[in-house]
């Protein structure tokens, strides 16, 4: 098939228009041996291209911030929170969230910091609960952190849809993981154990044909993932969310060396018409 025009990002008209998305998507950040950085992910389209790096990954004894990733190319584009420092025999700091949900400052607890709440962009909650099919599926604030020195219970930090991973308690707990997009949170040594952060979440496409069908591709934590979408007979409008991957929270290395939280990925949204 061809279609005789395409109007894209805000009005540049293309004649005839191309038919297929091409797609290639970054791997999560993982939290195993020190926090590893998101994979880029592109998606292009003609002429068009959308970028949505990766979040950054957490490191150990550290209280700076860790920044999100950026988003270009887009008709609009959006940074991933930040993932939160952390370091000494603190609780480790959770992760960045969807769309600048940060994981908040350093603040010198002993309870692992909850990870960054995610925030809509660009209407994605309302498209990727049609490809869900659950009009009430949240986008899960951030996971909260592990407990305190001598606090009873679970040890690891919490997990979240699009926000970040929460950071782990004291007592040797794993950072919690955000299953899409968001930072994972930093792992938490007492005095002789060290564990890993947990994983960053995966990047994605969600693209909403004709306000009605829902289309997504996910990432992967093992490899990159490269694919493309052929747009079908009929189609009037073509919505796009280019979602980048997660960071993996940094490890802890025992005492005194609690890890950071991984960031988010950015994400970039662009809206054609046929």
């Amino acid at each position: 098939m061809q279609f005789n025009n395409i109007t894209i990002s805000g009005g540049i008209t293309v004649n005839p228009a191309p038919t297929v998305i091409n797609i290639t998507l970054g791997i999560a950040g993982s939290g195993t041996s020190s926090g590893k950085n998101g994979g880029t992910s592109t998606l292009t389209f003609g002429s068009t291209t959308l970028t949505a790096n990766g979040g950054t990954g957490g490191s150990g004894n550290n209280t700076n911030p860790v920044p999100g990733g950026t988003a270009t190319g887009g008709q609009f584009n959006a940074t991933g929170g930040t993932g939160g420092g952390a370091s000494g025999d603190t609780g480790a700091n959770g992760g960045g969230g969807m769309n600048g949900g940060d994981a908040g400052p350093y603040a010198g607890t002993q309870t692992g910091r909850p990870g960054g709440n995610p925030n809509d962009f660009q209407g994605f909650l309302a498209a990727f609960r049609i490809y869900v099919n659950n009009p009430s599926f949240p986008l899960g604030t951030g996971g909260s952190g592990g407990p305190d020195v001598g606090t009873a219970g679970s040890l690891d930090g919490g997990s979240s849809n699009f926000g970040g991973g929460g950071g782990a308690g004291w007592n040797a707990g794993t950072g919690g993981t955000s299953n899409y997009n968001g930072g994972g949170g930093g792992g938490k040594g007492n005095a002789t154990l060290s564990r890993n952060g947990g994983d960053g979440g995966v990047s994605m496409v969600l693209m909403l044909r004709n306000n009605s069908q829902a289309i997504a591709y996910f990432g992967s934590r093992s490899s990159t993932v490269i694919t493309s979408y052929t747009i079908p007979t009929g189609t009037t409008s073509l919505k796009v969310w280019l979602l980048g991957a997660g960071g993996g929270g940094g490890n802890a290395g025992g005492r005194f060396y609690s890890g950071q939280g991984g960031s988010a990925g950015g994400i970039a949204y662009s809206e054609f018409t046929f």
